[in-house]
């Protein structure tokens, strides 16, 4: 027992110095005498090992303890900072998660419109293709018969082609070129105050035509006026006396006579102011026998005339005719737009319908001027036969 005492280590000697160790030893030390010697040796050599490695190992436990007392605040402190820090981070995790939700929402929508916008398109192809199978029939059946159509008017259409006999354009042509010709001389005419109406010799305005460049109105004028003035002014009154049919100038002979021996005496004041004042008589007469409403007023009458006359078809009356028709109304309309001032009578013009009723045409009238009186009351004469024609026919 002493010996196995001996072989202890003091320090471990000293640790284990308590009564359950010692009666271990005691244990050992009856083991030891009951076992062979050599193999308590080889026991108590192995002891001695254990001992000192227990005894090496014991600074390492403590360091290790140290370190573990020291850390442990930390290692607390740092897991309190990162639980704060998680329990900070979970409401924003929340919040971008009912973000996301939302977000999510809408495009689910979408995907449910798009599945049923899928699905009506699928439905309309469907339509239209068992409508394309339905019509193509139908389009070859209309092909057909627009194709039996199309041959027998074709068929109709040469028959009548060869049974008309060829156009011979030349006539049209020709009747353009007496169109421009008219329009030609007819404007050159007006430039002097007349008209190329149909009384006017062709070998007076060929004349007139041709000088156009060097030709002056005084020559102008006398050209015109001594046709009229020949054989004791025959061609005019060939022209009065045929005014004749309609009442407004059956009832005006006598101041038609008076008019046509004042200009043939060269009392060309009289025959003026008579013809002058007669046409808005006339225009008033016809508006009133033959329309619906009539205007009185010479102005509104001669406008309600030149309205009717715009609508008279063109196989009523030449051409050529209804233009001349048409600058007789326009001069016609002047002498009743006249601007007549009482206070100053001489700014008007002599031609004013007004100036000669109130008498302020006191100047010395010549015989073109005259003349001229007497080929617009033809172009009327001529114009009222055509249209009373058509009131007939509409009648």
């Amino acid at each position: 027992m002493d010996k196995l005492k001996t072989n202890i280590p003091v320090g471990l000697n000293s640790a284990l110095s308590n009564p359950v160790l010692e009666s271990a030893l005691k244990q050992q030390a009856t083991i030891q005498r009951m076992i062979n010697p050599p193999l308590m040796s080889a026991l108590m050599v192995q002891q001695n090992f254990v001992a000192k490695q227990a005894i090496a190992m014991q600074p390492a436990i403590s360091v290790s303890e140290m370190v573990s007392k020291s850390l442990a605040p930390a290692l607390s402190s740092l897991a309190n900072e990162a639980s704060r820090a998680l329990q900070t981070s979970l409401p924003r995790f929340d919040y971008l998660a009912e973000s996301l939700v939302k977000s999510i929402q809408p495009l689910q929508i979408s995907l449910s419109k798009m599945d049923y916008l899928t699905d009506s398109i699928r439905a309309m192809t469907s339509g239209l293709q068992s409508l394309s199978d339905t019509l193509i029939p139908m389009t070859k059946q209309m092909s057909q018969i627009t194709q039996g159509f199309t041959d027998a008017f074709r068929f109709q259409i040469s028959g009548l082609v060869r049974a008309i006999p060829p156009i011979d354009f030349s006539q049209f042509s020709e009747a353009f070129a007496h169109m421009r010709n008219f329009e030609e001389k007819n404007n050159l005419l007006r430039k002097f105050g007349w008209l190329l109406v149909s009384e006017l010799p062709e070998e007076i305005v060929d004349n007139i035509y041709e000088r156009r460049t060097e030709i002056t109105q005084e020559e102008v004028d006398t050209l015109i006026v001594q046709h009229f003035r020949n054989n004791r002014c025959a061609a005019l009154k060939q022209i009065v006396n045929g005014w004749s049919g309609p009442s407004y100038f059956e009832s005006r002979k006598n101041v038609f006579h008076e008019a046509l021996i004042g200009h043939s005496r060269r009392m060309f004041n009289s025959s003026t102011t008579i013809l002058s004042l007669h046409f808005e008589g006339i225009v008033t007469d016809f508006v009133r026998e033959n329309m619906a409403n009539p205007m009185y007023r010479g102005e509104k009458a001669l406008q309600s005339v030149t309205d009717l006359a715009l609508e008279m078809p063109m196989n009523v009356m030449p051409f050529t005719d209804w233009i001349i028709c048409r600058c007789v109304l326009d001069c016609v309309d002047k002498t009743y737009t006249e601007n007549f001032s009482p206070a100053d009578p001489d700014s008007c013009p002599n031609n004013s319908r007004h100036k000669i009723a109130h008498g302020h045409a006191t100047e010395k009238e010549t015989e073109a001027n005259s003349l001229r009186r007497f080929i617009y009351m033809n172009e009327m004469y001529k114009l009222f036969l055509c249209l009373e024609s058509k009131i007939q026919v509409v009648a």
